[in-house]
């Protein structure tokens, strides 16, 4: 996917396609005045966010607009840019990291209980 900016006008484009705001503002309004990017603040998440909403569905993108604010779009410059990335590629992986993070979670939790002693009301260890 090639992403482009132009900085004066704060247009923004993806595969030659202009990109707006208009759809990302109906679900968070960060930025009124629409995209930006170079730093850390409402332009930036407000792009981050249509980004994502022009290639995956509404609850992925709300999941993961911060990450690419930070992970992507703050670092870009503060000026015209265009570059390629692979924004399928980015939400997949993101995707695939909490899976596991989730799964890591549930089975240390299940750990957790399977590694305690079993006692009786007077705290005495049971062999079951």
């Amino acid at each position: 996917m090639k992403i482009k900016g132009i900085y004066e006008t704060r247009q923004t484009f993806v595969d030659g396609k202009e990109l707006t705001a208009d759809y990302s503002l109906s679900l968070r309004n960060h930025s009124p005045d629409g995209h930006s990017w170079g730093y850390s603040g409402s332009g930036c998440a407000q792009f981050a966010l249509s980004l994502l909403l022009s290639c995956c569905a509404t609850p992925t993108a709300l999941k993961h607009y911060q990450a690419l604010k930070n992970e992507l779009i703050a670092k870009l410059p503060q000026n015209d840019f265009e570059v390629d990335f692979n924004l399928n590629e980015w939400v997949f992986t993101k995707e695939q990291i909490g899976d596991i993070e989730k799964e890591k979670n549930r089975t240390s939790f299940y750990k957790t209980f399977s590694d305690a002693p079993i006692t009786d009301s007077m705290g005495h260890k049971l062999d079951i």
